[in-house]
């Protein structure tokens, strides 16, 4: 199974982590169960189009985080609403990974400097056509070059991929509260389910179907089960969402 690396050479945290993989002597190659290819952009990597990248069955984009806290984060990508300021396209999601991103959130919280925390789907690329994740390191640029976390993303992404054995029948996307998941985080690595789209509260309007299922088809594999923040949705919002995902034969859990 074959994934791109995807680096942005204008993006002080992405080159630190390029850095710390060239000094871990990981410039492609075999690991684990997967080939790893070494991609370097020239722009920002939310503007990243497929014809930038190789074939692959995933993309890791490695960036810097910016908002309010220093952390690691990680998340699929894109644009609930109707604006795309950030790259891709208004009203698209890109395919979810839950997966892999099971396996980097273990990872990445494993002696970990900095809290880990899954955000909300956001921002492009999103019209690439294959999964994508990002993971990030913020918020400042003393962060963004800080050697200790690039090493820790790289040896995170090491340890993920040769370790890589995620729960079966356990794919999932999420509903409601706050961009930072932190509740989705914690019942993923508590309870073994695999996270790829997380839709805010925020991004949710009364009979938006459309996004409750390209929350789920646009995902590999796609999800069994859809997890509910009860109390960070209203009850116009949690309609949406529990009539969606059961007409597509997804097991609701409430949290």
């Amino acid at each position: 199974m074959k994934i791109s690396l995807v680096f942005s050479k204008t993006d002080p945290a992405s080159r630190s982590m390029r850095g710390a993989l060239a000094e871990s002597g990981l410039n492609g190659g075999v690991l684990g169960g997967f080939t790893l290819e070494v991609v370097e952009l020239d722009r920002e990597l939310v503007y990243a189009q497929a014809e930038d990248l190789p074939e692959a069955y995933c993309y890791v984009f490695l960036s810097r985080h910016v908002g309010n806290r220093s952390c690691f984060t990680l998340h699929s990508t894109g644009n609930p609403g109707d604006e795309a300021k950030l790259g891709g396209s208004p009203r698209t999601l890109g395919v979810a990974a839950p997966l892999l991103s099971h396996a980097l959130l273990k990872a990445l919280t494993h002696s970990s400097p900095l809290p880990v925390v899954y955000e909300a789907t956001h921002h492009g690329p999103t019209d690439i056509g294959r999964p994508c994740i990002f993971t990030e390191i913020g918020v400042s640029q003393a962060d963004w070059t800080s050697a200790d976390y690039a090493r820790h993303v790289v040896r995170s992404l090491m340890r993920a991929l040769t370790e890589y054995d995620p729960p079966t029948g356990r794919a999932a996307c999420c509903f409601g509260g706050p961009h930072y998941a932190s509740r989705f985080t914690e019942y993923a690595l508590t309870q073994g389910y695999c996270v790829g789209h997380i839709i805010s509260k925020h991004a949710i309007r009364p009979g938006d179907t459309w996004l409750v299922e390209a929350a789920v088809r646009r995902s590999e594999p796609q999800p069994t089960y859809a997890l509910i923040d009860w109390d960070g949705l209203r009850g116009e919002q949690r309609r949406t969402v529990i009539e969606g995902v059961e007409a597509l034969g997804l097991s609701v859990v409430k949290l």
